[in-house]
């Protein structure tokens, strides 16, 4: 039952003639059925996020020790040790979340803390994402250096050496694209997994 639905319905039993009134325990298990329904759809959001985040931490670990390239093994270990912190950042929100589902206080102070909780998350998440392009490509600066005096794969099927100019401009139009990409990409993801409930959380807010 949505917001709307829920007004209709208490509307309707207020202007019948002998509808009896409800209680105030009534109308807050009403009230926590909305809530409830968005704080599930927010921590199905974290627990995905969760299990990515092990998954990338396998991946990234094992391509670090399994690569003979050095600086390709500094690059993905180097993220794999970042996803550490990140899970547990991730555990925690779960655990505060769970708390305000659990415990006794009012409807309204609950879904604000909670409201003000994800939205300085996602503040803090898309802050933390565009600080760490800059160190991502200064990672890729030092891969591409490597790769450009050493690497067989900068080398035409002629077997000629990749022009160091041509090379650079293909590499800053490349981090140019990505760091557009990931900013878009970082926007759109973070709305799709708690924005949109962000926003129902505080039209809920509004109405209590």
């Amino acid at each position: 039952m949505n917001l709307d639905d829920l007004k209709i319905k208490l509307n309707k039993e207020l202007e019948l003639p002998n509808s009896p009134l409800k209680t105030e325990v009534e109308l807050l298990k009403l009230l926590r059925t909305n809530s409830n329904s968005i704080i599930i759809k927010i921590k199905r959001s974290l627990i995905f996020e969760i299990i990515c985040t092990i998954f990338f931490f396998f991946v990234f670990g094992a391509t670090c020790l399994i690569t003979p390239q050095k600086g390709i093994s500094i690059y993905f270990g180097s993220f794999a040790l970042l996803c550490v912190p990140f899970f547990g950042v991730l555990f925690y929100l779960l655990k505060k979340i769970n708390n305000y589902a659990n415990n006794t206080y009012d409807v309204k102070n609950n879904l604000t803390k909670l409201h003000d909780l994800i939205r300085d998350f996602c503040k803090k998440y898309f802050q933390f994402t565009m600080a760490l392009m800059p160190i991502a490509f200064i990672f890729s600066i030092y891969l591409s250096a490597d790769m450009v005096s050493n690497g067989p794969t900068n080398n035409f099927p002629s077997n000629k050496p990749m022009p160091k100019g041509l090379f650079i401009g293909f590499f800053v139009g490349y981090l140019l694209a990505a760091g557009f990409g990931i900013y878009k990409f970082t926007k759109w993801y973070i709305k799709k997994l708690y924005g949109n409930y962000l926003t129902e959380l505080k039209l809920l807010i509004s109405q209590l």
